[in-house]
């Protein structure tokens, strides 16, 4: 990008054809009038007419990208704030009560589990002023710190992830860590954030955190990731000794804590199990929590989900509780009279959209699951051996790991399956394939 500019670009503009208030802008343009166009949307104004024509193409796409978040607030503030406000009653539909606990979202007055960990002493509202102030930056940032997570059934040291916050989309992201320092954990936070502003399709983007070691080593890190591969990184440090100055990231790790506990108090309640928070399906739990907020949770500053906002349209996919247990797919049996369907324990998805299963030999990303009779296994629990931080980032969205109106989230039904028995609509799947 050329000294001066703003190039951080919600989405990466393929063509510099463009529409912009009614007139259409390419390269057939006159220099006079893609001048007077950057000057009008507070671009440069010097260069060839290529040049002002991706400056100009850029800001139009910002410009309409945050016209339709704005639009998207005041909706969801007239509309659906208020209806969210005034259910403070249980549904007598069960099938709606049981979907809602998929996610345990939004906050629910009559869920006992909301409550206990969610809970607010009173009503507290942003100023409009703060509210709005980030999502209209002519920049994205992403502000990330580190959250302590302890329980007082034990006395290891706290659990330990990262926490960032996009300031645009307000996708939020959740990376369980071994320690806050160390090669190692340096790493794999880094790798989280480059895959995190890659995949929100940012050239160009502000990283914000603390000045202490362990901040300052990850930015970096990321700052490397990015450049090689051509994308431009600013590093910014908060203010020392205020939390203030980082609100993002610290608003985002109590919404993430809770979402967390919610889950966990759930699962404690229904496996009869303590599952301390140095368990690896603590760190997991901490994880699908992100993973949940950025699909189900409708920001008060977009009026949509973070899922919404970059993707486009409301998260369809379908869930099951995590702890759960499930007979899953594996994307590929390792030889062809192994059973296709295996049971296991299910801890999140991936950013494809695969279903994360604990099995016997280790972690698998699966194609498809089905519940089983038995909701929650606690010797299954109990056996599992792997956290995050031992699976490559960049393994979580695709591939067999070795070692405005919310849809409701789609509850896959359960089925008793015994052993090596395959679905009817799976096995004619499988048939087709091998023909």
């Amino acid at each position: 990008p050329e000294e001066g500019e703003v190039p951080g670009e919600l989405v990466q503009v393929e063509s510099q054809d463009f529409v912009y208030e009614g007139y259409q802008y390419n390269k057939n343009s006159s220099l006079r009038e893609l001048q007077e166009l950057c000057r009008e949307l507070g671009a440069k104004v010097t260069g060839s007419k290529e040049q002002l024509l991706k400056r100009a193409s850029t800001r139009a796409h910002e410009k309409e990208k945050m016209s339709g978040l704005q639009e998207s607030r005041e909706n969801y503030e007239k509309y659906i704030l208020p209806l969210a406000r005034n259910r403070k009653e249980r549904p007598e539909d069960e099938q709606e009560v049981a979907a809602r606990n998929l996610t345990h979202l939004p906050f629910a007055a009559w869920c006992p589990h909301c409550v206990a960990t969610r809970s607010r002493e009173g009503p507290y509202r942003q100023s409009e002023k703060k509210q709005t102030s980030s999502a209209n930056a002519s920049k994205p940032t992403i502000s990330f710190d580190f959250m302590f997570t302890a329980t007082s059934t034990s006395e290891e040291p706290a659990a330990i992830a990262m926490v960032a916050v996009d300031n645009w989309t307000k996708y939020i992201l959740v990376t369980p860590i071994k320690r806050k320092g160390g090669a190692d954990s340096i790493r794999h936070a880094a790798e989280a954030l480059t895959h995190m502003s890659t995949q929100l399709g940012y050239s160009s983007v502000c990283l914000k955190a603390d000045s202490e070691t362990a901040c300052q080593a990850i930015k970096k890190a990321v700052q490397r990731m990015r450049g090689a591969m051509g994308m431009s990184t600013t590093l910014v440090d908060s203010h020392p000794y205020s939390s203030q100055s980082n609100g993002a990231a610290e608003r985002s790790i109590q919404t993430a804590r809770r979402q967390a506990n919610t889950l966990m108090d759930e699962l404690r309640h229904y496996s009869k199990l303590t599952l301390p928070h140095e368990h690896p399906l603590f760190a997991w739990g901490c994880r699908h929590a992100a993973w949940l907020l950025n699909r189900y949770h409708q920001s008060s500053v977009t009026g949509r989900t973070a899922w919404e906002v970059v993707a486009g349209h409301p998260y369809r996919g379908e869930l099951v509780q995590v702890g759960s247990s499930v007979m899953a797919k594996r994307a590929k049996p390792q030889k062809k009279g192994d059973k296709i369907w295996n049971a296991g324990i299910f801890l999140g998805k991936t950013d494809g959209d695969l279903w994360l299963v604990y099995q016997e030999d280790g972690l698998h990303a699966c194609r498809s699951v089905r519940p089983i009779g038995e909701v929650y296994n606690s010797e299954k629990i109990n056996n599992i051996r792997v956290y995050p931080w031992q699976v490559k980032h960049s393994l979580l969205g695709a591939r067999l790991i070795p070692q405005k109106n919310q849809d409701k989230p789609k509850t896959v039904v359960p089925i008793a399956l015994p052993d090596g028995k395959v679905p009817e609509e799976e096995q004619a799947q499988e048939e087709g394939e091998r023909q």
